[in-house]
């Protein structure tokens, strides 16, 4: 089976006959064991497995323990989910190496309308820290009112992910063993840099940024006592205002960063001792009803499919959605995915006729009508931005891309309209109004409500900046875009705002208004 996973791997990379589609599709059929699927609901989450049944049960019991245990030990202030948290933990590392996110053991992706985590339960005590990992950012985000930093959720992350719960105690803040040897290096990540870091690849050596960043929350916790939430508040705020990092930790911990380095040196060759830093907390039982149902093939080939378009593997979802179209040529849901899949492929005409029949099928799915946006917005776009707008759409010219743009505002109110929560179609909206220059105040409007929604979000941040630069008011879009600078993990955002930023002060020193 190893074939498949290469076949699958390399898979995106060209093109390939029918014959070798129906290959693929059955070989990934039998290798995910489509119809060994079940679901175990709980309250906080969902787990959708192929694992035995009595380990998908053991995960979600820890899982659930955990739960209360950061529940005692944390200021998380909701536990209830914003959004709907589901969970895939595939049976083998092969099937789950099938998905991949970059070499991790497990990831969390956040979309408008929910969180998928997934990972693999055939090393078990690895994945289950793992899941702990994941989810702990998955708490920071669920309706919170506060961004932290990259060094505070890795490193709470870490330290939630050695948790271990034995009846009615929970043993916190134990160094991860694979932590170890970073820590046991000389040079550690340099203050300036744990502090400001937004995105990996600002690192050298994230394993060690890792490493400080769970050292840095372990001193925090260890040290501060009663002190440390006010403390930790009072910093984020003023991250939330666009202080610069390092000014945010002296004023709110009252330290230097060379008294930060020392006490952190100090703090690390206690945590290297053998047996320290352990915590005992005590965690009553949570009364939970767990439920198992089984999952069909079908519905299970459409969820991987959604699955592997969010993780980029487009021709793996085509072969997943097309088996799931097989298995129930009745069911509009395949077909959704398939418009998505085309879309990405940029084979117009059939993501457009795919995403009118879910329209037609789901008049209620907010998703299929956005989807139906996505697909005029993006055909509109490739076609700017290959200087094709000349004959290359019915029409040809300005006029094509003004079609496209209004078929794609009316899909993106139609689904505002059906499910007015989703913050993703809000700023779709709103840049069909903003890119054209036009009926600003209504883009405008769509891209507050899309930051209402979702204020971790960068791009709507990045879209009312523009907005404001174009209007003349480059000190309201500074402000935005110093947030965007904190908020961004996707150097493509970062760069956008820096940008930005050097056009506004560009037009400062020239004293004329920037026009983006």
């Amino acid at each position: 089976m190893i074939m498949v996973g290469l076949a699958l791997g390399c898979a995106d990379s060209g093109p390939i006959s029918e014959k070798d589609n129906r290959v693929l599709r059955q070989q990934i059929v039998e290798h995910l064991e489509l119809d060994s699927w079940r679901e175990c609901i709980q309250p906080e989450f969902h787990i959708l497995s192929n694992a035995p049944r009595s380990e998908v049960l053991r995960a979600a019991r820890r899982l659930g323990r955990f739960i209360d245990a950061a529940k005692q030990i944390s200021n998380i202030t909701r536990f209830e989910p914003a959004l709907p948290m589901q969970i895939l933990l595939f049976r083998a590392r092969g099937q789950f190496h099938m998905f991949p996110v970059r070499d991790a053991a497990g990831y969390a992706i956040p979309g408008p309308r929910g969180i998928v985590l997934a990972s693999e339960l055939e090393s078990r005590d690895t994945a289950m820290g793992v899941l702990y990992h994941e989810y702990t950012h998955y708490l920071f985000n669920n309706g919170t009112t506060h961004y932290y930093p990259l060094w505070y959720s890795e490193g709470v992350a870490e330290m939630f992910r050695t948790i271990v719960v034995r009846d009615d105690v929970a043993t916190v803040g134990a160094l991860p063993e694979d932590r170890r040897g970073s820590l046991m290096q000389p040079e550690p990540t340099p203050l300036n840099l744990l502090l400001d870091a937004t995105n990996y690849s600002q690192l050298e050596d994230v394993h060690r940024f890792y490493a400080d960043s769970w050292l840095l929350v372990h001193y925090l916790h260890a040290s501060r006592g009663a002190e440390m939430p006010g403390q930790l508040t009072q910093y984020l705020e003023a991250l939330a205002r666009a202080v610069p990092p390092i000014d945010a930790w002296q004023d709110a911990f009252g330290m230097t960063l060379d008294e930060l380095e020392v006490a952190l040196e100090k703090h690390r060759l206690r945590m290297l001792a053998p047996i320290t830093g352990f915590m005992d907390v005590v965690v009553p039982h949570v009364g939970r009803e767990i439920r198992i149902r089984p999952l069909s093939a079908q519905g299970m080939a459409v969820t991987l499919g959604e699955h592997a378009l969010r993780v980029g593997q487009i021709r793996s979802a085509g072969l997943l959605l097309r088996e799931a179209a097989l298995l129930d040529p009745g069911d509009p849901l395949p077909g959704l995915g398939l418009a998505a899949v085309a879309m990405r492929e940029k084979r117009w005409p059939t993501a457009e006729a795919l995403a009118l029949e879910a329209v037609r099928a789901l008049p209620g799915e907010s998703l299929a009508h956005e989807r139906l946006g996505d697909v005029y917005y993006t055909q509109m776009k490739s076609l700017l931005e290959s200087g094709q707008e000349d004959g290359s759409h019915a029409g040809g010219g300005e006029a094509a891309i003004d079609r496209l743009r209004q078929r794609a505002r009316a899909a993106y109110e139609r689904s505002t309209a059906v499910g007015p929560d989703i913050w993703s179609t809000w700023y779709s909206l709103g840049l069909t109004y903003i890119e054209a220059g036009e009926e600003v105040a209504t883009g405008m409007d769509a891209l507050v409500r899309a930051l209402d929604l979702a204020p971790h979000e960068p791009g709507p941040r990045l879209a009312l900046a523009r907005m404001h630069l174009r209007r003349g008011d480059g000190e309201q879009a500074r402000q935005l875009l110093k947030v965007v600078l904190q908020l961004a993990h996707a150097d493509s955002h970062r760069e956008d705002a820096e940008e930005l930023l050097g056009e506004i002060d560009g037009a400062a020193g020239s004293g004329t208004e920037a026009s983006p």
